[in-house]
């Protein structure tokens, strides 16, 4: 029996199929689990390509990483962590893809209220601990940060309720994989 490597993720699908990515060890950092990653890009499937993307909550940088796999044209990752922004920098180095990021170490909530960047996919999963994710959700639509057909990605605990999201917005698809609870969110026509 296989077990995977300890501060590893595979990333499963498109050009760097394979590829085994390090990242910080840091505690609380859960980089999305490959079945979770699945679910997500095959329902994203038609819209990842040539895609802006953010990646907030970087950590392990897995859901940009298999974005950029994929065929997202750029990705911008968030992390508040030094170490995080070091390895994910390398990361990119290694895959000849520095040119299609931008790493950013900044608390997220202080660099949305203050990017004029405009996204088609968002991906939000932070740290399981932190449960008010309401203002996000907010600054995104009061900052238009997504594009009117963007997506946003958003992964809990499934212990936590979601929060109440705003009337521009509507949950497109969800699904529980073990303890996580993944939602893809969009504007409400």
């Amino acid at each position: 029996m296989r077990h995977p490597q300890k501060n590893k993720v595979r990333i499963i699908g498109g050009k760097f199929k394979g590829t085994l990515l390090s990242f910080a060890n840091i505690e609380g950092l859960r980089p999305s689990g490959s079945r979770c990653r699945e679910v997500l890009f095959n329902w994203l499937m038609a819209d990842i390509n040539q895609s802006q993307v953010l990646d907030a909550f970087a950590g392990s940088g897995a859901l940009g990483f298999e974005a950029l796999s994929r065929g997202a044209q750029q990705v911008v990752f968030i992390d508040t962590s030094s170490l995080v922004q070091q390895q994910i920098t390398t990361q990119c180095k290694k895959l000849n893809i520095l040119s299609q990021t931008h790493i950013i170490q900044a608390n997220t909530f202080d660099w949305l209220n203050t990017t004029k960047q405009c996204f088609d996919l968002i991906f939000l999963d932070p740290p399981f601990i932190q449960t008010d994710i309401l203002p996000l959700f907010k600054l995104i639509i009061e900052h238009q940060l997504l594009n009117k057909n963007g997506f946003i990605y958003f992964e809990q605990d499934k212990k936590n309720a979601l929060p109440e999201l705003p009337s521009a917005l509507i949950i497109y698809k969800k699904k529980e994989l073990g303890q996580v609870r993944m939602f893809l969110i969009k504007y409400n026509d």
